[in-house]
Formats: C-alpha cells, structure tokens, sequence
C-alpha cells in the first residue's frame, strides 16, 4: 500500500547493456563506462513519495530544450523510441504554453526538470520523468491533454500529495480541472467550457452507476477499490471548478499558491485545504467544504416563482438533492436576470433547506430569471442555451431532447435544462401512474412566441437513464407538463417514437413550463392509448366545474369516486358527447367506464381540482 506521506531523496545507479539508456526522476549526473555496459548516475533532490520514483530502460533517443520559467531556465528533456523522435516537436508544440499557463496560476514549476519518457506502460506523474505512452507522440496535438493532466501533477501530487488514498481527488481531481484550465489560457474561453460542460453531465449520469463508481461518495472518503475512479478524477475536477467560482480568481489562485508552498514536498488532507483557505482568505470554507468535499452527491436548484414586490422582483428557489437525503447549507447561487432585449443582469443569493428567497433591485423589467447561467457550479442541473434564429434541426445532447424549429419569425433565446433530481410530485396522486423519480426537463426563453418548435424528449431504460421508472414490460410511457410550479401536471398528447424501452416522446408544440416522464403502471389505462381513446375520450384533465365525456359507441356511462362509490351513471342511446357537471363534487380522482352493447369496457381517470 501507498503511504503517501513517507517522502525521501532519491540516487538512481542503473546499469543497462548498449544501445539502452536508463531514464529516471531528477537530473542526470554522469554516465559510467562498465565494460559492455553503461552505468546512468540520476540524484533526485526534492522529498518524493516512493509511487512517484521512477526508472524507464530501453533504445530511446533524446529530444532536449529549455523553458524559460518565473524563477530559473529549466531543461526539457524527452526521451522517446527512435520512431518518435521526429514527431515530438509537434506532439509537444504547446509544451512550453502550458507550463506558462500551469506556472502563472499555481507559481514556479516545483522541480530541476521538465521530463516525459516514452513506455508502454500508460500515463503516470512521476517526478520529473512522466511516462508517456507509446502511440500519443504522433506528430499532432491530439494527446496534448493527456501531458498537460501529468503535466500539472508536479504542483498537485508531486509538491504536495494527498495524505491518503481516499483523498486522491486533492491529486487528480485539481489535474482534471487543470486540463481545463490550459485550454482556458491557450484557446480561450469557449473550448474549456464546452468540455466542462460536457464533463459534468456524464459525471451526473454515470458517477454513481456500474459505469462509474457504482455509488455516491464523499470526495473525502472514496474507498480503495475505486481509488482512481470518477469521483476521484471527475467530480473532484468539477468540484474544483466549483471552488473557484465560490472564492473568485483575485482570491482563489493565489490562495492556492500559499497552500502550494506552505505543504511544498509534504502531504495535505482535504481538511488541511479546508483550514488553510479559511485563513488565507478569510471566507470560513466549512460550509462548501461539509457540502461539496465531506458529503456525497450534488445540490440542486430550481426558481419556484417570481414575485414583484413594489420595485424589487423576489425570487423563490427551491433545493432538492442528487445523491443524498441531507440538503445543503449557505450554497451561493448566482440569479441572472435578462429582459425582453436580452441584456443580463445578476446578482447573488445564499440558499440553505428547501426553500430560500431574496429581493433583488433590477434595473429593467425582466422577462426571465436563470439560475448559474454561466455554469459556475456543479449542481445537479445540465443547461443548454440557444439563439434561434431560423429553422431546422437543433439537437440538445446535454439536455436530452431534439427540437425541430418549423417558423421562425424573429429570433428567440431558448434555455433547456435537464434536472437530474425527481420532478414535484402531483397535488392528488393518481393510482397507477407513476412520475420519474430521477429527472425532469424545464423550459424558457425571450420571445419564444416568435417560434413554432415540435421537440422530442429521450428515454431510455438500459443507459442507467430511466430504468427505475420503465420497471415492467407492462408499463406505458407518457409525458406530463405543468406552465410553472404552482399548477398540476397533466397528461400531454405525444407521439412515441421507437420501442417501449428506447426512443423519444414527441409534442408538436413546445412551451415554456416543465415537462416529465411517467408511466401508467400495467393494468391500468392510459388516457393516450389509441385503442381507449376510440370509445371514449374525458377533457379537460384536470377538471374543475365540468368534464366533458366523449364515445363513439352508444352504452353506458358510469362514475366512480376513488373509493368506489358510484356517482353518476347515464344511459347512450347513441355515440356523442355529455357533460358532467362536477360543481357539487370535492377534489380528487375519479373514474369514468363505458360499456358497450357488446359488453366491452374502456375507462379512463379524471381529477377534479377546485
């Protein structure tokens, strides 16, 4: 077992027959002749832990250059096959930019020598002699995320380690967050962001199933088994992110310089990062850190309503969780406001349990309100934003859903979120069917009148997606929507595209509200079901002062309240409408059979809501 704690200085003597070369940490001192045989003198200086020493033999020869560092030239030395040789200047163009970005953000490169070897071995940080797999030198930049990564464990890992295993996100999950921060600082903006983003969602899908780490941990607490896993890697990495917009960069980059420095060479806990931010910063870092680093799972946030309140705009946001039974406390949401013009304006609130509200002073009427527009947190929600502006297909991956824009008429702004949290559950609960308990989709926008979009919504049971709501074969699929929080879900028309347990539910028209999945449970009617709806057909659902009742068949028409008690039953002499008037009856669920002349029943569920 590792112990990442016991570090030493290192003295390599390796022998090695002509033509091998014998490549290890630190600087090479001298090589001795030994008859047929060469002996390689390597002196690692800086404290190390014993998994970062290192020795690669084999008929390498030596790419070399100089990076002109913050403090001192440091040597580059690559050594790679024969067959490489060539192709590193281009594999390693970046190199020298990266080390630029690594040394601005997180001080002086820690060690004598900037060195990779090529071996067959996959890709490991030791210090000073990266090993780099065979195949990545290829001439092109195509790998050049996978040095950056063992790159910037020279800070994180190699100047300071973690000091257990179950802390191996303080190693990889800052060398993940640092493969967006070199993309950041070499391509701008736009190329990091989108791979965040892209990040974060397959971190939300699989982190906790059999494709992941087949649980939720605590970034604190991963068990050994998955050591280097997805929470260790990349939920550490978006935590990471996270931690940076929490602090900000004029506090957060040279807070991290000081812990770098002042653990330089030794090992760090979770809990020594913890209290080093706090009196670095003067933000008491508990909170986040009880939250993002000592829990498992992730937060999640949604607006529930927005309420005028004489020239301030309140806004209401309710918390679930991903993950975890137990809420989180003093979260720092960002609220973004844009109006019919599209100018944005925010401003911050703090949010603990499952309700928490602040007064905002816009300077504009808004036409709507956003939560982490620019994604600074990775809560338990996946956006996709959109200007559209003409017709045609728009595929949303992170948010699940394809839409097809049939008009256009002047542009529109459209934001999809795809919640991985369960959906509110209905007011009166309908027996037989069953909302998702895992995901939901929410839907807004400026000017989305000036569009005409049908969209289709993904399901999916076997990508560990939706089968805990496609349970049985049996079950029916259907989709709900509600405009806003305050109203019931109700049953959509849609079409189903692709088989029962794969496909999408396509609507003709989208709006703005939330929509979710749900299944009528085997044995009971879905009101969608072509083969009900040919005999009879019960609008509007929910219903308050009446309901409409259609047939196509002449029969009989009975009611039924949810404990079987018969209320209304009405003779069809003929197919057509009646209408049931529903004033004296109170809220709740009711039945409605149609028997034939031929003795076939049909039946359909009505809620009355006063």
């Amino acid at each position: 077992m590792d112990d990442f704690s016991d570090k030493a200085n290192y003295e390599y003597f390796v022998s090695v027959e002509e033509p091998k070369k014998a490549v290890c940490g630190g600087i090479l001192q001298e090589t001795i002749p030994d008859g047929d045989k060469t002996i390689y003198h390597w002196v690692m200086e800086n404290p190390i832990p014993t998994y970062l020493a290192s020795v690669a033999i084999g008929e390498y020869e030596l790419y070399e250059d100089t990076f002109e560092g913050m403090e001192a030239d440091i040597p580059i030395q690559i050594w790679v096959r024969p067959s490489e040789i060539d192709n590193v200047a281009g594999s390693f163009v970046n190199l020298k930019s990266i080390l630029d970005v690594f040394e601005t953000h997180w001080g002086p490169y820690p060690f004598s020598r900037v060195g990779l070897v090529s071996t067959s071995n996959g890709a490991m940080e030791h210090a000073t002699n990266i090993a780099y797999p065979y195949g990545t030198i290829d001439g092109g930049t195509s790998y050049e995320w996978l040095y950056a990564h063992e790159l910037s464990h020279m800070w994180f890992g190699d100047k300071v380690t973690c000091a257990s295993a179950e802390e191996m996100w303080l190693n990889e999950g800052w060398a993940v967050f640092n493969e967006l921060l070199y993309r950041e600082g070499i391509y701008g903006d736009g190329s990091w962001e989108e791979e965040y983003r892209d990040l974060h969602k397959e971190v939300l899908h699989y982190a906790h199933t059999p494709m992941g780490d087949d649980e939720y941990y605590a970034l604190d607490s991963v068990p050994q088994e998955v050591t280097y896993g997805t929470h260790s890697y990349d939920k550490g990495g978006l935590v990471v992110h996270t931690l940076r917009n929490y602090l900000g960069d004029e506090a957060f980059f040279p807070a991290m310089q000081g812990f770098l420095e002042e653990y330089a060479y030794q090992s760090a806990s979770s809990e020594d990062l913890m209290n080093f931010l706090t009196s670095e910063t003067g933000v008491d870092m508990e909170p986040f850190f009880q939250n993002w680093v000592f829990s498992p799972g992730f937060p999640h946030f949604e607006i529930d309503s927005v309420v005028q309140e004489a020239d301030n705009f309140r806004v209401f946001v309710q918390q679930k969780s991903k993950g975890r039974e137990q809420l989180f406390n003093q979260n720092i949401v960002e609220v973004f406001f844009r109006d019919a013009d599209w100018q944005l304006w925010s401003d911050t609130m703090l949010v603990s349990g499952s309700q928490s509200s602040k007064a905002f002073d816009v300077p504009f009427e808004p036409a709507m309100v956003m939560l982490d527009f620019e994604d600074k947190m990775a809560d338990a929600t996946t956006d996709e934003n959109v200007t559209v502006d003409e017709t045609g297909t728009i595929s949303l991956s992170r948010a699940s859903v394809v839409i097809e824009v049939e008009s256009i008429t002047d542009s529109a702004f459209l934001r999809v979120t795809h919640h991985w949290a369960a959906p509110d559950s209905l007011f009166e609960p309908i027996e037989g069917l069953r909302l998702s308990d895992y995901r939901y989709w929410s839907v807004d926008g400026v000017a989305l009148e000036n569009m005409q979009a049908s969209c289709r919504f993904y399901y999916n049971k076997n990508n560990y997606l939706d089968n805990t709501l496609l349970q049985n074969d049996g079950d029916e699929i259907t989709l709900l929507y509600r405009p806003d929080q305050q109203s019931e879900w109700q049953q959509l028309d849609f079409t189903q595209i692709g088989p029962a347990m794969i496909g999408y539910l396509e609507i003709d028209n989208l709006e703005k509200g939330e929509y979710t999945l749900a299944v009528w449970e085997e044995g009971y009617t879905n009101i969608n079901d072509p083969a009900s709806s040919k005999t009879l057909r019960v609008y509007p659902n929910p219903a308050k002062d009446f309901v409409n009742i259609s047939t196509e068949n002449a029969g009989l028409i009975e009611i039924y309240s949810a404990d079987g008690q018969l209320i209304l039953q009405k003779k069809l002499e003929k197919s057509g409408k009646m209408n049931w008037n529903t004033a004296g009856q109170n809220s709740g669920t009711y039945f409605i059979r149609h028997t034939n002349k031929q003795g076939k029943q049909s039946s359909q569920k009505v809620i009355i809501r006063k």
